[in-house]
């Protein structure tokens, strides 16, 4: 971004005038993305606390309960 700010203050380019106005969303919307971005962040949460509950698997070199799984890079 700054790299596109540096150019358009030296070639001087304005930006781009809106067509139309933008939409206004009803409440039915609202509601719906911030369920939908909340979802989101649960998923990316529980994908983090999925791995720091289980790093000790994985600088731990007794990692034979992953072990099972086809192409696992364990080593016993």
């Amino acid at each position: 971004m700054a790299i596109g700010f540096v150019y358009r203050s030296l070639k001087g380019v304005s930006p781009v005038p809106p067509t139309e106005a933008p939409k206004s969303a009803t409440l039915v919307q609202a509601l719906l993305h911030l369920l939908t971005a909340s979802m989101k962040g649960m998923v990316a949460l529980t994908g983090l606390e999925a791995m720091s509950n289980g790093i000790q698997f994985v600088i731990n070199e007794r990692c034979w309960v992953l072990s099972s799984g086809a192409g696992s890079t364990c080593h016993v």
